[in-house]
């Protein structure tokens, strides 16, 4: 059984390159931001691994983060952020 990638991004295209790229190896969902990801994941859906961009509208990856660390269930599950933005900002805000 392939393990299962939750991809969260809202610009299309990244989420169809990755899917694409990990499709082959691993089952695959995409959401559209944080809000969809964490709804999904609250019916019951556990992926083995989180790729999730950081600006995102309605839930973004800061607030996503908070949400599911502080879940008894989700708190375990590795987390790739992605960002277009370079800075040393960002990568403090996410280690603290």
């Amino acid at each position: 059984m392939k393990k299962k990638i939750l991809v969260i991004d809202d610009e299309l295209s990244i989420r169809m390159l990755l899917e694409n790229f990990l499709k082959k190896d691993y089952d695959v969902v995409t959401k559209n931001d944080g809000m969809e990801a964490l709804k999904w994941m609250e019916d019951g859906n556990i992926p083995d691994l989180v790729v999730a961009d950081i600006q995102m509208p309605n839930l973004d990856g800061y607030e996503f983060i908070k949400n599911i660390r502080a879940s008894g269930y989700f708190k375990d599950i590795p987390l790739i952020m992605l960002s277009g933005i370079e800075s040393s900002v960002i990568i403090t805000k996410l280690i603290n």
